[in-house]
């Protein structure tokens, strides 16, 4: 997973072969995920975190953060909805929520948001892993560095995603 660097600086992907992978599969019916990663450029189909099937839109989510701006999205093969920000650089930190049937949304550490109601019903396992650095599905990778990625398999409640936001935000001068 990336080339390992000090504590405090997280992993560092070149966008040719560096990616973490792991074998988790589970999508239940809402969860959220959280990122702080910092990328200048953006490959137009790759994905900073992710799991699915993204090019047949089945059963997938992925989050990008490059090219100025955060994008969340989750799809399951016939339908989508994407929540994304703009005009952000540096090191980013953000907490993504999805609801099958309800919605999709971002928070960043600077309190800005974007919300989407959304029918997408993405419930049924994903085939492909849950990967850091590259698109879960093909060898679209990203240079980008990541101090940190997490999932959870529920929706965090609005306390949790700003303690989190918060301790983040505390804690970037030792990026």
């Amino acid at each position: 997973m990336g080339n390992p660097s000090p504590v405090g600086e997280g992993s560092s992907f070149d966008g040719s072969d560096d990616f973490g992978e792991t074998d988790y599969s589970t999508v239940n019916n809402e969860f959220s995920v959280f990122l702080l990663a910092k990328s200048d450029t953006f490959p137009i189909s790759a994905r900073t975190f992710n799991m699915g099937d993204p090019v047949n839109a089945k059963n997938a989510w992925g989050l990008k953060v490059g090219d100025g701006e955060i994008g969340f999205g989750v799809a399951d093969g016939s339908d989508a909805s994407f929540a994304n920000i703009s005009n952000v650089s540096g090191w980013v930190a953000c907490v993504c929520k999805a609801k099958a049937g309800d919605y999709t949304s971002i928070k960043d550490w600077n309190g800005n948001t974007s919300f989407n109601d959304s029918a997408v019903d993405f419930t049924t396992a994903p085939t492909y892993p849950l990967c850091v650095g590259k698109r879960s599905d093909f060898g679209q990778y990203q240079n980008c560095d990541v101090a940190m990625a997490a999932y959870w398999s529920r929706t965090l409640t609005d306390s949790e995603t700003d303690s989190l936001l918060d301790t983040t935000a505390r804690r970037v001068s030792y990026l």
